[in-house]
C-alpha cells in the first residue's frame, strides 16, 4: 500500500501572534532596546503583513517606527526602514558638512548618518549624548541612515487616525501627518530630495 499522505500542516496564528507579542513587549518593556531586537521586530512585522489573518479587520493601516529626536517624537512608515543599527561603530568623515557627523556599515553598504536636528539647524544641547541609533532607509538609489536618540518602538495606527500636522514647527514641509501620542509623521521620499543632502566637492 502507498504511504499515507503527510499530514497538512495548519499555521498555528496563536502561536505566530503570541511570539510577534512578546518580541514588541521586550522592546517597548527596555529602556535601551538592542538593534537585533529591532530588526527581529522588523522582520516579524513584514511576514505578519505579508500573509492574511482570517477574521482581520479591512481598515487600512500603516506601521511607523517612531523614534525620539531631541525633544521631537517622529516616525517613518515601517516598510521603508532596512534595519535599526546602532552607532558605536559610527565612522567620521572629513569634509562633510554638520549634518552628516559620519557614516555607519552594514552588510557590506555604506550609510551616510544625517542628523535631521543639525540639518534643520538646531543644535544639540551642550553635554547631550550623540544620537545612538541609526534606522536605515533606502530609496530609489538614496540611502541614509536618520540618527535617532531612542527608538520608541513599532506603532500600528489606522490610515483614518492621521491628522494634518498644522504646526510641525521645523518639520512642518516634511510631515506627511501626526498621529495619536503626538508622533509626527515624516515624508521619507521628501526627505531623501532636499538638495542639502547632496555633498558637492569642493574644489
Amino acid at each position: 500500500m502507498p504511504p499515507d499522505p503527510p499530514a497538512r500542516q495548519v499555521l498555528d496564528w496563536a502561536g505566530a501572534k503570541a511570539r510577534l507579542d512578546a518580541i514588541e513587549a521586550a522592546i517597548e518593556g527596555s529602556a535601551a532596546p538592542t538593534s537585533t531586537a529591532l530588526d527581529a521586530m522588523l522582520e516579524a512585522r513584514a511576514r505578519d503583513l505579508a500573509r492574511p489573518v482570517p477574521g482581520a479587520s479591512t481598515r487600512p493601516s500603516i506601521d511607523l517606527v517612531a523614534f525620539h529626536l531631541g525633544q521631537d517624537r517622529l516616525g517613518i512608515a515601517a516598510g521603508l526602514a532596512l534595519a535599526v543599527v546602532e552607532l558605536t561603530g559610527l565612522t567620521p568623515v572629513p569634509g562633510l558638512p554638520p549634518h552628516y557627523p559620519g557614516i555607519v556599515l552594514h552588510r557590506g553598504s555604506v550609510y551616510p548618518v544625517l542628523d535631521l536636528g543639525l540639518l534643520f539647524r538646531r543644535p544639540r544641547v551642550a553635554g547631550a549624548p550623540r544620537p545612538a541609533y541609526g534606522i536605515l532607509v533606502r530609496q530609489a538609489g538614496s540611502a541614509l541612515a536618520l540618527a535617532a536618540d531612542a527608538i520608541a518602538g513599532i506603532e500600528r495606527v489606522d490610515a483614518g487616525d492621521f491628522a494634518p500636522a498644522t504646526d510641525a514647527g521645523i518639520w512642518q514641509h516634511l510631515v506627511d501627518g501626526v498621529v495619536q501620542g503626538g508622533t509626527l509623521v515624516l515624508d521619507v521620499h521628501r526627505l531623501l530630495a532636499d538638495p542639502r543632502l547632496v555633498v558637492h566637492d569642493k574644489q
